[in-house]
């Protein structure tokens, strides 16, 4: 299995998909760093002479806000990334008959699920990792803000990538990499749209809009998520609500007005290694 996980991680990092997704991260870190640059640089001459701590506020709120809007596109740019790399682990390989020098070794097919899982889950984490902790030292370089549970954030966000990931391989097991692809993005752009009206309607006070948004969130639990790790690593709401109008500190439809409870990382869990156990299972019956 241990072999499964390296090939599986070195060819992975070798796909084109993953150096063009490099290269396009690369590109919005630049955008991302150079819009902050300016809006930090335009705050810091309006404000220049403001040493009191509603100067201190502002500081923070606006970091946050830009922290967090860089996050809802780290979180789609990573998902991408899982899907693309991933889509094709076992469809891919199942018509191009390579799978078959492998399962006809001494290990089972749940060991090449699991190996596969893993080399792709140690190349995810990796760059997802990397991607949040560039945003971090951007908004911190810029601002001199540090967001609050910043290692629990960022585990969180890569738990939602490794989410994507366990959806995608059992995706892969059933149907061609293309509709695999089309199916998770959409379950994942669901859940994200739903958490967006979610947020809406909390800042409304919609019942029906933060239902819709937490029964989205059931389909695939990244967004909520999201939300979970945003709602720990906010500035303090009793520092930032004193100072801004009512539901500002919430940072809008890119925050957590309506944060769900710590018990939707268990279900996270249950969620990913419930498919990765499907995928497994489906593996082990389909005809090669």
């Amino acid at each position: 299995m241990l072999i499964i996980v390296s090939l599986t991680f070195r060819e992975a990092a070798r796909k084109r998909i993953l150096l063009a997704g490099v290269v396009l991260t690369v590109i919005f870190l630049s955008v991302y760093w150079t819009g902050i640059h300016f809006a930090f640089e335009s705050m810091r001459r309006i404000g220049a002479a403001d040493t009191t701590a509603v100067g201190e506020v502002a500081n923070q709120f606006e970091a946050s806000l830009f922290f967090t809007m860089g996050l809802f596109m780290a979180n789609m740019i990573a998902a991408l990334v899982a899907v693309f790399t991933a889509g094709g682990t076992i469809a891919t390989e199942i018509e191009q008959a390579t799978l078959h020098t492998i399962v006809t070794r001494p290990i089972s097919r749940t060991w090449v699920i699991i190996g596969k899982w893993f080399g792709h889950a140690l190349l995810l984490a990796l760059y997802a990792a990397l991607l949040y902790g560039s945003l971090v030292a951007i908004v911190y370089l810029e601002s001199g803000w540090l967001p609050n549970n910043v290692l629990a954030g960022g585990a969180l966000i890569v738990g939602e990538a490794l989410v994507v990931l366990s959806a995608t391989i059992f995706g892969s097991t059933l149907i061609s990499t293309a509709a695999n692809a089309i199916i998770v993005l959409l379950l994942f752009m669901t859940a994200m749209i739903g958490g967006i009206i979610e947020q809406i309607g909390a800042m409304l006070g919609r019942d029906s809009l933060i239902t819709t948004g937490i029964v989205s969130g059931l389909l695939m639990p990244t967004d909520p998520l999201y939300r979970f790790a945003i709602n720990i690593m906010k500035p303090d709401a009793s520092v930032l609500g004193a100072a801004l109008p009512s539901g500002a500190a919430d940072l809008g439809p890119f925050g957590a007005a309506s944060a769900p409870s710590a018990w939707v990382i268990v279900y996270a869990v249950f969620f990913a290694l419930g498919l990765l156990a499907a995928a497994a299972a489906v593996f082990n019956r389909r005809d090669l």
